[in-house]
């Protein structure tokens, strides 16, 4: 079968489990692996298919990036429409989690191209790494949502699990902050870190060096009774907002 045929055969099936989505509320779990499964095949397909072009054509790799940028953008414009305008909470749930995966293994593929370091650059692989931890931290969320979605976490579960996951992330991003080099798609990017890459080398060691502490300190509070979402808020608060001020002063007395 030729590319095109398994394009529009695969179109089919995704439009066809989408309006399984809208016409079932409480649809089957299945129903939401499938249709991201297809999402994500969609643009990884597209792609590929985009790449071989690319390198008949011997297009420049600037043009290449932008491309490659603007694809990006579109899935993320995608996602947001989906989150905004789709009613039913089973297809939003597919289409921002398809949209999410699809935008993160397209990062993952074209790292190179998108951020210019070589492929063997121990740069290069920290920021695949961050971009696997990104999709395993969407997968287990799409999971957590919808087993919650639909009774099957009670609502201590549903907190030791989103716990569990905040301190996972804070523990690991925290230890591996510091290594993220200068780049405008993973890290904390914030308007001046992505503009300057000192103040963006102090935010990621600032954050590396906070996250221990504040994980230990949310330990402490949930265990000390506090509520959970007065818990969370307040250590993701200080988690982002203290590396955050610090690399705005810096860079205003950088930058006056």
């Amino acid at each position: 079968m030729r590319p095109g045929k398994w394009w529009w055969a695969l179109c089919t099936l995704f439009v066809a489990e989408i309006a399984a989505a809208f016409l079932l509320p409480n649809g089957k779990l299945h129903l939401l692996l499938t249709a991201a499964l297809l999402g994500i095949t969609l643009a990884a397909l597209w792609w590929d298919n985009r790449r071989q072009q690319l390198r008949t054509t011997h297009e420049a790799p600037a043009r290449q990036g932008n491309h490659l940028r603007m694809i990006l953008l579109l899935l993320c414009l995608g996602m947001a429409l989906a989150a905004l305008f789709l009613q039913n909470s089973g297809a939003v749930l597919a289409m921002t989690g398809a949209f999410a995966a699809a935008a993160l293994i397209l990062l993952y593929r074209n790292m190179e191209s998108l951020t210019g370091i070589p492929t063997d650059s121990p740069k290069h692989r920290t920021l695949l790494w961050v971009t696997l931890m990104d999709l395993l931290v969407l997968a287990f969320g799409m999971g957590a949502t919808y087993l919650s979605s639909n009774g099957y976490l009670g609502k201590t579960g549903q907190e030791i699990t989103a716990a569990a996951v905040i301190l996972a992330v804070m523990l690991v991003g925290g230890n591996i902050a510091p290594k993220i080099p200068f780049n405008r798609y993973t890290g904390l990017r914030l308007p001046w870190t992505v503009r300057d890459a000192d103040t963006w080398r102090l935010a990621h060691r600032v954050l590396g060096y906070v996250s221990f502490p504040l994980a230990f300190a949310y330990v402490a509070l949930l265990l000390g009774g506090v509520g959970m979402e007065t818990a969370t808020l307040s250590v993701v608060i200080l988690w982002v907002g203290i590396p955050g001020l610090l690399s705005y002063w810096m860079f205003r007395r950088k930058y006056p």
